[in-house]
């Protein structure tokens, strides 16, 4: 009985020790860690306009942006076609309460106040429902006087199981000359949730042998 006891102990301790945190969208390279664009779909008016990069020199009088998870982010640039988009985008389904989260910057070259106000956005358009939700939305006319806006950190919870489509987009406004960007970091799982979630595991496993171990007798 004493050794019943202990393991039921062992295993709730252990079911306590793993995140109770909401559970994650499933993205397909969702950090872009594969060091390639490979999960996400690309729609842009000439190619090279998104790339993975490990850091990427800022357009305006900004710093250096670097990665925020991970080894590598999505850059988008907006292309020689006037009034046309670069879009970075995939369809997943999440579950209610499901969540990802991820950080983006906008970052341009034109000059503050300018009436070239190219744009940067990223959304979610719920499909089951039609449903559409702007995250973030920067422009010329709302970025700081250095053209190069910080980090953004995001959170989206789903409010229904439904398919999501999630894109990030910039636009080119008004000329084809002045490029503008968009950067996208989606967070990845961190090794420490995943390395406490397996010892949690493994503490049930080791519980749940011993308990099949305790011999039971009569007298």
């Amino acid at each position: 009985m004493k050794k019943f006891i202990m393991s039921t102990m062992a295993a709730t301790a252990a079911v306590a020790m793993v995140p109770s945190t909401a559970s994650a969208a499933t993205i397909i390279n969702a950090g872009f860690e594969t060091g390639d664009l490979t999960g996400w779909s690309v729609n842009a008016p000439a190619a090279g306009l998104v790339s993975v990069v490990s850091s990427a020199t800022a357009l305006g009088a900004g710093p250096t942006y670097l990665p925020q998870e991970g080894n590598f982010f999505a850059k988008l640039l907006t292309g020689t076609g006037q009034d046309l988009s670069t879009v970075l985008s995939q369809t997943f389904d999440m579950l209610a309460g499901e969540t990802f989260s991820f950080r983006t910057a906008f970052d341009t070259s034109e000059a503050p106040g300018s009436s070239f106000n190219d744009k940067g956005s990223v959304g979610v358009f719920n499909i089951t429902d039609a449903i559409n939700t702007t995250l973030y939305s920067k422009s010329v006319s709302s970025v700081v006087p250095s053209g190069s806006e910080p980090w953004t950190y995001i959170t989206f919870t789903a409010p229904t199981d439904a398919t999501y489509f999630f894109s990030a987009s910039v636009k080119n406004v008004g000329d084809n000359i002045i490029p503008s960007a968009l950067y996208l970091d989606l967070a990845v799982p961190e090794p420490s949730t995943w390395a406490m979630m397996l010892l949690g595991f493994s503490l049930i496993g080791v519980s749940m042998r011993r308990r099949r171990n305790v011999q039971v007798s009569f007298a």
